[in-house]
């Protein structure tokens, strides 16, 4: 993050829900790509939430860019641009 301010990618779910993202953090660290979950504050660059059903964030990973690209390439997660807000016509 080049200004402090967060970017975020799109959701993505598993099919077999905790079992498929197991699996993809459990590869992911075997790789050397995730560090300790954090329960404090965050000080990395790059981080992954690992959500429940309902979109409370479980627990937060740190990445490393080879992990960002890993989860980019295999689960296809993209760049959610925040909404912006609209003007009434004629204003």
């Amino acid at each position: 993050m080049k200004d402090e301010r967060a970017v975020h990618f799109t959701a993505c779910y598993f099919a077999k829900l905790y079992h498929g993202c197991e699996l993809t953090v459990r590869r992911m660290d075997a790789f050397g790509m995730v560090g300790a979950p954090h329960d404090g504050p965050l000080v990395g660059e790059r981080f992954v939430d690992v959500l429940d059903a309902q979109g409370d964030i479980l627990t937060t990973f740190e990445i490393n860019r080879k992990g960002f690209e890993y989860l980019r390439r295999t689960l296809r997660v993209v760049r959610e641009y925040p909404a912006q807000p609209t003007q009434p016509k004629g204003e």
